[in-house]
């Protein structure tokens, strides 16, 4: 787990990073050292993504619990991807910290995702978060609780991974569409931006368009 911070100037708020199913920390690095230099102090959490998401998101809110008790006049934010998002809307419906102020989520099931409905069967011993994420009504993912904290939403055009239709979810504060696949939004500097400035509580009136992309995509799954 890297944590690490700005120390040079007045730290803005604290911000927990949470990566995808599948994925390790090293791929929030670009976003961690976009908010460091926008001042804010960043915990880039990893946790064992192939497990159950009730069980991450049980370890994510003792993780957020101690985070704000560290910093309790800071406001905490979560930036998250894919699978991460749905822990941490877990995790804060369960017990929010006192500080808890906003979500970005970056490709996220948010009705789940057809690629779980595939190949969840399948999986069900080895990864049963993948089951998690179905796209059935009766899913846990589809029995989560609607955010009632402002909350950003990225999707990305060309995601088959979660299509963005299944990524959408209803009261965004920003609503942006990145041209690119699932992973791509990782490394999107203009995303990284609209992050900062919604995480700052500013307002960008660009945030809402549809935003091209030429960077690499990441190996990163969802």
């Amino acid at each position: 787990m890297a944590i690490s911070g700005s120390r040079s100037r007045e730290v803005l708020a604290t911000v927990v990073l949470v990566h995808g199913i599948g994925a390790h920390p090293v791929v929030m690095l670009p976003f961690q050292w976009a908010l460091q230099r926008a001042g804010f102090r960043v915990f880039n959490y990893g946790y064992n993504s192939l497990r159950s998401i009730n069980r991450a998101a049980e370890r994510l809110r003792a993780r957020l619990a101690t985070w704000s008790q560290q910093a309790p006049e800071q406001e905490l934010h979560i930036v998250a991807h894919s699978m991460g998002c749905i822990v941490s809307r877990m995790a804060v419906a369960w017990d929010r910290p006192s500080n808890f102020s906003r979500m970005v989520m970056l490709t996220p099931p948010s009705k789940g995702t057809p690629t779980a409905n595939r190949i969840g069967p399948w999986l069900k011993w080895l990864a049963p978060s993948i089951q998690e994420l179905r796209t059935e009504p009766t899913s846990l993912v589809n029995q989560l609780p609607p955010p009632d904290y402002p909350f950003m939403l990225v999707k990305a055009s060309w995601d088959f991974i979660i299509p963005p239709m299944y990524a959408e979810l209803t009261g965004a504060a920003v609503n942006q569409t990145i041209t690119g696949v699932h992973s791509a939004v990782l490394v999107h500097r203009p995303t990284m931006h609209h992050v900062v400035q919604f995480l700052k509580g500013g307002s960008n009136s660009e945030a809402t368009t549809s935003l091209a992309t030429r960077s690499t995509p990441s190996r990163a799954q969802s």
